[in-house]
């Protein structure tokens, strides 16, 4: 219980939330580009 308390974790836990979603985000962006790339 004493791991979720802490800041750190929560800090890291929505740093990573985040990278994920801006990561899912700019391959959401340039996946259509390149398929239209390709074709």
């Amino acid at each position: 219980m004493f791991l979720f308390s802490r800041r750190g974790y929560w800090q890291e836990l929505i740093e990573s939330i985040v990278w994920a979603h801006n990561k899912l985000k700019v391959a959401h962006v340039t996946q259509p580009r390149a398929l239209s790339i390709v074709q």
